[in-house]
């Protein structure tokens, strides 16, 4: 799957950077197969980031989404939402 990075804005503050893309050619994908696909095209950890949002755009195959990629484990824990880590995961039970 080709990722195409439409904006990557540094969030200095609170040490991560903020990314809107696009998935051209496919249906919604899954947030584990999202993550692992920017996590290849940024060089990052995949447990680095947190997809905010994946949205289908109307009548068309381009799916539009939203993520952050945090520069390092301490920083993510402190300041991102603890639901949003967990989205996308296996229950457990």
């Amino acid at each position: 799957m080709a990722i195409e990075i439409t904006s990557d804005k540094k969030n200095q503050l609170l040490g991560r950077r903020e990314l809107e893309f696009t998935l051209p050619g496919k249906l919604t994908p899954s947030r584990k197969e999202t993550k692992a696909d920017l996590a290849k095209t940024l060089n990052v950890p995949e447990n680095l980031i947190v997809i905010d949002t994946i949205v289908q755009r109307t009548g068309s195959n381009i799916t539009l989404g939203k993520a952050k990629v945090y520069a390092n484990e301490e920083l993510l824990k402190s300041v991102a939402l603890g639901y949003k880590n967990k989205r996308g995961e296996k229950k457990k039970g």
